[in-house]
């Protein structure tokens, strides 16, 4: 009889670990959080899960006593639970939908992970390192990975021994890209910059710049409201804005409530909405931060009814491959 044959016929005939789910010694709480890389509230819920499950396998005393010395720092207890970890990655995994490429995420470095050489030596290039701090304001080192780098690193553990003890760990960079390029068009509403009528000439440069500020936005949907726009921008009072309009684009909306700006393949089409003034990168990234990575900054042309001259300015579009949740607007 194999193990895990062994395990079950034990996991249907005892009931679970006869230890107070609740009296968790601080000496186990450390182990686990050395052994399995959890936080202490997470090491504490995976205890009381463990000691309060059926289900899940118990091993023998004699059984164990043969086996502990090859497992070493642990107790039979975070053995057996070491074991259904290996049951869960052997388990058959229900699809999940591929992460987009545009997506950001922040890889916190611990574990077998401890330094962006660790990192590259996984997916063969270098990551931008970001220094930051957990709750409990301890130094943490964290790298920028994108979807399908993510999607690399988590196929790396979950075909490795390393999976029933390790999990990386990912915090999502919700913020809306702002990606606009000096020497082309790129990005701006309703125009393909690869068109030679669209190709900057003479070395004329984008504008506005990346990072040119004061710089004016177009507003439509919740961010054309003054009291939310006076909240995010830390303002002492609501802004002022100015009602205006631009053209190539049209307003469609994404679960039912929220207005997304995509393109459209009618230059003269027109989306009234208000203009503001952003005054700085940390005003800018408030915004971004709200509109979330649904969104992505592009340029504009942005027009008033007491002026025959265009400003030049940004606004947020809804990212292409987002659109097949957007049904027509209102």
């Amino acid at each position: 009889m194999d193990l895990l044959a062994e395990l079950e016929i034990i996991a249907q005939s005892i009931g679970p670990d006869c230890l107070d789910a609740d009296n968790i010694s601080a000496e186990d709480l450390d182990r686990w959080q050395r052994l399995f890389n959890l936080s202490a509230d997470e090491a504490k819920e995976r205890i009381r899960e463990q000691r309060t499950s059926i289900g899940r396998p118990i091993v023998s005393d004699d059984y164990w006593e043969e086996v502990q010395e090859n497992h070493p720092g642990h107790t039979k207890e975070s053995y057996q639970y070491s074991l259904y970890l290996s049951t869960i990655r052997r388990a058959p995994q229900k699809s999940k939908p591929a992460p987009t490429k545009s997506s950001e995420y922040l890889l916190r470095l611990d574990g077998p992970l401890k330094t962006a050489a660790d990192v590259k030596a996984i997916i063969g290039v270098e990551l931008p390192l970001v220094h930051g701090s957990d709750d409990s304001d301890q130094d943490v080192d964290f790298v920028i990975v994108n979807g399908s780098t993510k999607a690399v690193i988590q196929e790396h553990f979950e075909s490795s021994i390393s999976a029933a003890i390790f999990h990386p760990t990912f915090l999502k960079i919700a913020m809306a890209k702002k990606d606009l390029q000096s020497n082309s068009l790129y990005p701006t509403l309703g125009i393909d910059s690869t068109l030679p009528q669209f190709r900057m000439q003479n070395g004329a440069k984008g504008s506005p710049g990346h990072t040119e500020y004061p710089v004016c936005y177009f507003f439509y949907g919740t961010l054309a409201e003054p009291d939310r726009l006076a909240r995010l921008l830390n303002l002492d009072a609501e802004p002022k804005l100015k009602a205006c309009y631009i053209q190539r684009g049209i307003v469609k909306t994404w679960c039912g409530r929220y207005k997304a700006l995509v393109n459209s393949n009618d230059p003269s089409a027109a989306v009234e909405g208000f203009a503001h003034w952003i005054t700085s990168a940390e005003q800018e990234q408030a915004l971004q931060y709200y509109e979330s990575d649904m969104y992505e900054v592009v340029r504009c042309q942005i027009e008033f009814d007491d002026s025959d001259t265009p400003q030049p300015g940004l606004t947020f579009r809804f990212v292409d491959e987002h659109n097949e949740k957007l049904s027509d607007g209102d």
